[in-house]
């Protein structure tokens, strides 16, 4: 409200008959009035003025407002002023009154974007959002709640906030902003007041753009098994890898993530793998997903993979209007497969150790193959030699070694490949048969990448006659 006096001041005429010396130092207080203001009880004026020094040309008193709340136009709200010449002096008192103009309209104007932001709002400009502002001379306990016209279903009220100096700022977030890209935002305030209806301001219009597909701004997505960033070496690491996008600019939960991968197959025919496609985030972190072996077993060596990442800010399940990430793209290595051929031409045992009796000299090396003596006494039944090699999960691997009797006897030769002690194909019989090659076969499948001990085992415990000869035992991956 306003009074018809400027500024809503009072003067107080200076008395010389009473006062005295204008250098004393005089009480002045504002008290209630004689007469009522419309019924209404109390003080009509805060705060109350002590010990103010009036000087020769008299004292100015100014009525901060809000006066009182129940005033209404043509009111005429008065105070007495005593004063006295010094404390305990009954003093002199005088009355003024001041015209209420304007009761109850309060204008509040809309709230203001706080530079450097400036409308349309490019979202990856503020990482940190911007600022909205009210502005308002408030009364003690005031509160300012910024509100959004026609808000998405997702958002959040912003919470009353206290205005203190007159001002009250509201953070605009990044991912508030984002959720809102490519459309026009409208904010108001409302006023807050203990008592009273709550006021609210005209619309401040903001525009936010959409974020541009590609900016080098957002984050581009990894394969983490990738340490040079830029060649995929399938053979470095084995089983699964993971894809990893970190957090962006203006991420929210309930975005919509789309990943996947491109690449070349060995036919030459394009592949994909979706690893997302349009999930919504729960957490407000970096976000993973795999890149099955069984795709990457299956791209071309040297021909590129790419990794595709976009994501909806506003929650909708639409690919096509989400905003697309700077894309990552690696060179593909293709794992080798395991091929190992032991064909003893070198006429050493390559890395295979005799077992059991055979260990004392009886398996020995000859024209690159290896022959074995069973003329001994004891059981010669058992593991023949073995060599340790590694295995990756998942993989099938085929087996095969060569077989021949190497002399007579009552006691054919039977032999059969094993993996850590079980065998992992049928038995070979050489049948007396001297010198005639037959072939042994076996399977596995690695339950987990590990170390495994490949063996040949002799099925016939006696040795005589029991004499035999192996070579090209061999092992490759499907």
């Amino acid at each position: 409200m306003d009074t018809e006096q400027t500024n809503a001041e009072m003067p107080v005429n200076y008395l010389p008959a009473t006062l005295g010396a204008a250098s004393n130092v005089m009480p002045c207080t504002l008290v209630p009035p004689g007469e009522p203001v419309k019924g209404a009880p109390g003080a009509l004026f805060r705060p109350a003025l002590n010990q103010q020094r009036v000087l020769a040309n008299g004292l100015t008193v100014r009525i901060v407002p809000p006066i009182r709340d129940d005033l209404g136009d043509d009111d005429h709200p008065c105070a007495d002023i005593n004063l006295s010449a010094e404390p305990g002096d009954p003093g002199v008192t005088e009355s003024t009154s001041a015209r209420v103009t304007g009761a109850g309209a309060i204008s509040l104007n809309p709230p203001r974007l706080i530079a450097p932001a400036v409308s349309p709002i490019n979202v990856l400009d503020y990482p940190f959002g911007v600022v909205a502002q009210v502005a308002f001379a408030e009364d003690p306990g005031d509160q300012a709640q910024l509100k959004e016209i026609n808000p998405p279903p997702q958002a959040r009220p912003f919470p009353p906030q206290i205005i203190f100096g007159g001002e009250s700022n509201f953070t605009l977030d990044a991912a508030f902003l984002a959720a809102r890209q490519n459309r026009d935002i409208e904010l108001t305030w409302t006023l807050i007041r203990s008592g009273e209806a709550p006021i609210e301001s005209g619309p401040l219009v903001l525009r936010v753009n959409r974020m541009a597909d590609g900016d080098t701004r957002l984050p581009a997505p990894i394969i983490t098994a990738v340490t040079d960033g830029v060649t995929l070496n399938l053979g470095s690491f084995s089983g699964d890898a993971i894809a990893l996008i970190d957090a962006w600019p203006g991420i929210g939960l309930g975005n919509r993530l789309w990943m996947r991968c491109e690449g070349t197959d060995v036919r030459g025919v394009p592949v994909t793998l979706s690893i997302h496609q349009g999930v919504a985030i729960g957490l407000i972190s970096h976000q993973t997903g795999w890149v099955t072996r069984a795709f990457l077993d299956s791209l071309a060596n040297g021909f590129p993979l790419r990794e595709y990442v976009a994501v909806n800010f506003d929650g909708l399940v639409n690919e096509a209007t989400a905003v697309k990430f700077p894309v990552r793209t690696y060179t593909v290595i293709a794992r080798t497969k395991l091929l190992i051929v032991w064909d003893f031409n070198n006429n050493s045992f390559q890395g295979w150790t005799p077992q059991g009796l055979y260990a004392g000299g009886d398996l020995h090396l000859v024209n690159g193959q290896v022959h074995a003596d069973t003329n001994g006494s004891g059981s010669f039944g058992g593991p023949v030699m073995t060599i340790v090699i590694r295995l990756e999960a998942g993989r099938t691997y085929d087996f095969s070694f060569q077989l021949a009797a190497r002399g007579g006897g009552r006691a054919s030769t039977r032999l059969a490949l094993t993996i850590n002690g079980y065998g992992i194909g049928p038995v070979v019989d050489t049948l007396n048969q001297v010198n005639v090659w037959k072939t042994g076969t076996g399977v596995y499948t690695a339950p987990s990448t590990a170390d495994v001990t490949l063996g040949l085992w002799n099925e016939v415990g006696d040795g005589a006659g029991n004499d035999f000869m192996i070579d090209n035992i061999r092992v490759q991956e499907r």
